[in-house]
């Protein structure tokens, strides 16, 4: 079977998530394949991976694809602007032009792993029992302090389903946003285009200072002096694995999402969120 390049890259990465999964058992837990315990931490994070990749791909679709034209009518409403949307048929034919269409989907794992460290960071300083009725759910999605005495094997099916919870929440919004970087070019009237409008708000209050000071607290805490969480070795690689195959997902799914957007304006629906063309005159002009 012939490969393309497209798909030599969605090979390459997801190779690159599971060597993270090894490097993550190994930092943590000195993984040997004679040893049970690490064999079998290792095997269930190389099966979180496609679970992940599952979940990006249905994200983009049933939200990216199914609800983001209806939370765009919404944000429009509360604004007061409208949105023009124009169906882009060409295909990039330059390295640059292609670089622009799909730059998005190169910075995506890193945006999701970020967003998932502060949300981790958050949660691991926010689950004291002073939290009172919120103490036990923050408590399990907790994966930097887990107790050292419960053993590998449980601590890793305790800390990889909090984990994808995580990169659940993370993904929300780039997999919303996704679908509109390629296909589509949006005018904003009286306001900015929704999706990078959307992206900057959730960036800019989640990775604000106050969440730089808790990556760089995360960074100084747990590499630099040395101290507990005891598992951080094993949490921040696997992670990021688990972030490159969320990508995937969406990646497989943008395509599909595109195609319902276009279809949901092709029909007309909306009234602040249409399918058309802007054309701006300057004052010299009839």
């Amino acid at each position: 079977m012939k490969i393309n390049k497209q798909q030599l890259i969605l090979i390459s990465s997801f190779l690159l998530g599971i060597a993270l999964y090894v490097f993550a058992v190994q930092t943590t837990f000195t993984f040997r394949f004679a040893n049970y315990d690490t064999l079998m931490i290792v095997l269930l994070t190389i099966i979180a991976g496609p679970a992940v990749l599952l979940l990006g791909y249905g994200t983009v679709v049933l939200i990216g694809g199914v609800a983001s034209l209806r939370l765009a009518e919404f944000l429009a409403r509360v604004t007061r602007s409208k949105h023009v949307i124009e169906i882009i048929d060409e295909k990039p034919q330059t390295l640059r032009q292609k670089i622009q269409t799909e730059y998005f989907t190169l910075i995506m794992p890193l945006l999701v792993f970020v967003l998932s460290m502060v949300i981790v960071w958050d949660v691991y300083n926010l689950h004291e029992d002073s939290t009172s009725i919120f103490h036990p759910l923050l408590h399990w999605l907790d994966v930097l302090s887990k107790p050292t005495g419960i053993g590998p094997i449980t601590f890793a099916i305790d800390a990889i389903p909090a984990m994808i919870t995580l990169i659940a929440i993370s993904g929300i919004t780039p997999a919303i946003v996704l679908p509109y970087f390629r296909k589509f070019k949006i005018t904003g009237v009286n306001s900015g285009p929704f999706h990078t409008t959307l992206l900057t708000t959730v960036l800019g209050f989640v990775i604000g200072l106050g969440a730089i000071l808790a990556i760089v607290g995360l960074v100084y805490e747990t590499l630099w002096v040395g101290k507990e969480p005891r598992y951080y070795h094993y949490v921040i690689p696997a992670m990021l694995g688990l972030c490159i195959h969320y990508t995937i997902g969406a990646y497989l799914g943008r395509e599909k999402s595109e195609k319902m957007i276009t279809k949901t304006l092709e029909q007309q629906s909306r009234k602040r969120v249409v399918q058309g063309t802007v054309h701006i005159r300057g004052p010299h002009e009839n």
